[in-house]
């Protein structure tokens, strides 16, 4: 089954592939624009640039957010354990003197004469 997963894995990755392929390869995108944003002009440079340019970006925002998130997860996650940790020491601390008082009320008296 696991094989049978890594090769579905495999052929949808190299379908992407051959779709991006045989999508910047097309004359469409080999044609050279320019770009201006707000006061600087990008040089003339091919459209599949562009667009290549802007997934990378996209990806490695995302990416960037998702380690953000991830670490913030992570840390929050360490400071509950230490404080899960603080309170199991504090109620067995706790614990420990009330069993023994325990222990000793019920412990019967030796009668004095």
């Amino acid at each position: 089954m696991k094989m049978l997963s890594w090769l579905l894995l495999l052929f949808a990755t190299f379908c992407v592939a051959l779709m991006l392929v045989l999508t910047f390869t097309q004359p469409e995108f080999k044609q050279d624009v320019s770009l201006k944003l707000i006061v600087y002009t990008i040089p003339k440079i091919p459209l599949y640039l562009f667009v290549l340019g802007a997934f990378t970006t996209g990806l490695g925002f995302g990416l960037i957010t998702a380690l953000i998130g991830y670490l913030k997860a992570k840390v929050t996650g360490m400071k509950k354990n230490k404080k899960i940790k603080e309170l199991e020491a504090e109620i067995a601390l706790l614990s420990a003197p009330a069993a023994s008082q325990s222990f000793a009320a019920v412990q019967p008296q030796s009668p004095r004469s």
